[in-house]
């Protein structure tokens, strides 16, 4: 598992949310409260590595999916495609 510093609150409610679970559920299954999963998500705090682990097991994923800078949507990509379309279009 990564360095602690490296957790990332928006892949944790991307991944719950993803499993069609709410707050509530998500902590019930993990043993924690509701009141410190909202602050993980939100990164107001910092798990233990024990917590990433319940997490994993709870969502049936690696605790490494909670590391790292949060992915591209697909809007996103969108979007840059059509501002590098512009820019070509205008001979940058």
């Amino acid at each position: 598992m990564r360095e602690m510093i490296d957790f990332n609150g928006e892949k944790l409610r991307a991944i719950r949310e993803e499993k069609c679970l709410t707050q509530r559920e998500l902590a019930s299954r993990a043993g924690v409260t509701q009141v410190y999963l909202s602050k993980m998500e939100c990164n107001h705090i910092i798990p233990r590595r024990a917590v990433c682990e319940k997490l994993a097991w709870a969502l049936r994923v690696d605790p490494d999916e909670f590391f790292g800078p949060a992915g591209e949507t697909l809007d996103d990509i969108e979007n840059y495609t059509r501002m590098f379309e512009k820019v070509r279009a205008m001979g940058m």
